[in-house]
């Protein structure tokens, strides 16, 4: 009985290291399948000629079983689509993972060949006109722009005395840029102003920041003040050999806004009218609205006059538009002073209450001086104190509730 006992032992240890191992080898083999359909498929999409299908596919089957025929193929699709400095990733890492294949020295050319890839080199200074020498030959005059083998180059920016070295390097086919402000120039230009910090062009191109003192080539030149939430502020400077030219650019805040270091919050005057009809249908039931106040973002406020079921409507009253769309629903809440001038009583009797609303505002549109939308809104009127006696009758007062549906048009100016 012993014996059985401990072979039963022997065998579930055994079982319990064995299993393990089996399911790692058919999860490594299930991983091999997806590797070779996923393979299979980026093949299809070379057939298709569609290169960044392909390289999906075979990246996801490089990630399930890296094999070094996934790298080439993903760097040679890369190399398709132009994106060589991609290609050469993934041919560097074809090179290391076949130290073996035929065709190894091959795939080191090709790295050397993309990496010297000619590109376009672009040189742009203050002030134009300058000389540029790569590689002590001249090209051209500034703003420069034309082809030039791979590697790294030496740039000479040269003008009247004065003379500026960079260093610009092309690779697989990229282009470089240069911008070059070439100091101790035959004039000077200083700008001043506010706000501080604001970014000073000239000649269309970024100069620095106010305050700013500059050196320039005789001449006229177009400056560009700009800070977010400020007017621009344009103007031309005629610069003098052996002069200074003063500008003093005070940028003002820009139209419609507040804060000027923050977003812009719109405000305008607004003005419209509206009519509808009560939903409880008593008797007169017609409404009819004349409003004028100010919008500023998503909120308004106005007064509105009109004839609401026989009475003398004033409303005060303030809005929110919930979001920031063309189409908003919004809710408002005001005060409204009603007036009783069709009764027989003796004189006219006035009474008030409150007013909530809601509904949908669509900006029809949104110019920078102009704008439009309509209203549809419903709600709640309650109103109490009216005098609804007769002459020589003993005062009686009313109170009562009004749903208002209405549809009003608004013209908002900035």
């Amino acid at each position: 009985m012993s014996i059985g006992i401990r072979g039963l032992v022997v065998a579930t240890v055994i079982a319990l290291a064995v299993l393990p191992a089996a399911r790692a080898r058919a999860d490594e083999a299930s991983e091999r399948e997806e590797a070779r359909k996923e393979f299979g498929a980026g093949q299809a999409a070379d057939r298709q000629k569609d290169w960044q299908l392909a390289i999906e596919h075979y990246l996801r089957a490089n990630d399930l079983v890296p094999h070094p025929n996934a790298m080439f193929n993903i760097a040679t699709n890369y190399e398709r689509l132009g994106k060589l400095r991609e290609a050469a990733v993934w041919y560097q890492r074809y090179v290391e993972a076949a130290k073996d294949s035929p065709d190894r020295d091959k795939v080191i050319r090709t790295l050397r060949d993309l990496a010297a890839k000619p590109g376009t080199l672009t040189v742009r200074s203050i002030p134009n006109g300058a000389r540029v020498l790569v590689d002590n030959t001249f090209v051209g005059v500034t703003p420069y722009s034309g082809h030039i083998r791979g590697g790294s180059h030496r740039v000479i920016i040269e003008h009247e005395n004065q003379r500026e070295e960079r260093e610009a390097k092309i690779e697989f086919g990229e282009p470089a840029i240069l911008d070059v402000t070439l100091r101790g120039a035959s004039g000077t230009l200083r700008v001043e102003g506010e706000p501080v910090g604001a970014l000073v062009t000239v000649d269309r191109m970024p100069a620095g920041s106010v305050p700013l003192t500059l050196g320039l080539a005789p001449g006229v030149h177009t400056v560009r003040v700009t800070q977010y939430g400020f007017a621009p502020y344009d103007t031309t400077a005629a610069i003098n050999a052996n002069q200074e030219t003063v500008i003093d650019a005070r940028l003002s805040r820009a139209l419609g806004t507040i804060d000027g270091g923050r977003p812009k919050i719109q405000i305008g005057y607004l003005f419209g009218f509206g009519g509808g009809a009560d939903l409880r249908g008593n008797g007169n039931s017609t409404l009819f609205l004349a409003e004028l106040g100010a919008r500023a973002g998503q909120y308004d406020a106005s007064l509105r006059l009109g004839k609401i079921v026989g009475f003398t409507a004033i409303d005060l009253m303030v809005r929110w538009a919930i979001t920031k769309g063309k189409i908003s629903p919004f809710v408002g809440v005001g005060y409204t002073f009603i007036g009783n001038n069709d009764t027989g009583g003796s004189a006219a009797s006035s009474g008030g209450g409150y007013t909530l609303s809601g509904g949908l505002r669509f900006d029809i549109s949104r110019g920078d001086r102009y704008g439009l939308s309509i209203i549809a809104e419903s709600g709640l009127r309650y109103y109490s104190g009216l005098d609804i006696s007769e002459a020589g009758d003993a005062p009686t007062t009313e109170s009562g509730l009004i749903v208002p549906i209405m549809t009003s048009v608004q013209v908002v100016y900035r």
